[in-house]
């Protein structure tokens, strides 16, 4: 079965459950008692390319502590009506905890950028809220965006108690697999770099943080028939150290 054929299928169950269960309990019980977030990060290992150049390794003696997927846009802007590069304008994105899925089924882990890429909006909003409310652990782990120009926030304090939030400096970038997803139904002008990020100030609870396995994303070579201001989807895993 298609992969986004099994999400609707799986988003269809879990609505019906929404509809037919009173109880947190209930929800849990639904989902078989699988655990979605908080797994212990100790067998993940972070994916790197195949071949050179490859993202160097995060620095000795730190610790993964979150693995989450974020699926939001790239943005960019233009000279309209020029043959220009487009310009980087940031990103913007919802960032979900697959902790387990990475700890427990990497190769799934890989394959749910791409899948999360082909949904429309307010699909993806729609299984996020069903997916949380079903499991009462919380799916939604931050919100990523840029602070100015250059620095990507990864902000996690929407969560009660969660002090982690992230300003990071890009250090290394290597351009994505010939193999990786180029956008919707994959069709598109590629995906975006993989990336390694330092944490810079502002940043509580991390050291490094790193962009892999991305999808889509990538603007096109000119500005030719663009509007001054564009955004491209994008969807991606990333991975945090401390």
């Amino acid at each position: 079965m298609h992969i986004c054929k099994t999400l609707s299928v799986v988003s269809a169950a879990l609505i019906a459950t929404v509809v037919a269960a009173p109880t947190n309990s209930l929800y849990k019980r639904a989902l078989g008692g699988v655990q979605i977030t908080g797994c212990d990060l100790s067998p993940a290992q972070l994916p790197n390319k195949e071949e050179d150049p490859k993202l160097p390794d995060p620095s000795a003696g730190l610790k993964l502590t979150r693995v989450v997927l974020g699926r939001g846009t790239q943005n960019y802007t233009c000279n309209a009506g020029s043959t220009d590069k487009p310009k980087p304008n940031g990103a913007l994105a919802i960032l979900y905890d697959v902790s387990c899925i990475a700890s427990k089924r990497p190769s799934l882990l890989h394959e749910i950028s791409s899948a999360f890429l082909q949904l429309e909006d307010s699909t993806e909003y729609l299984a996020a809220a069903i997916l949380q409310t079903t499991s009462g652990e919380k799916v939604v782990a931050g919100h990523h965006f840029f602070s100015n120009p250059t620095t990507p926030v990864f902000d996690f304090r929407i969560n009660k108690g969660d002090t982690d939030v992230f300003f990071g400096k890009r250090v290394a970038n290597v351009t994505a697999p010939e193999s990786a997803v180029k956008g919707r139904d994959n069709v598109g002008n590629g995906a975006v770099d993989w990336l390694k990020l330092d944490a810079v100030s502002g940043t509580s609870g991390f050291k490094e943080g790193y962009r892999t396995v991305t999808a889509g994303g990538a603007p096109p070579a000119t500005c030719k028939d663009k509007p001054a201001t564009f955004s491209v989807p994008y969807a991606t895993e990333y991975w945090f150290y401390s």
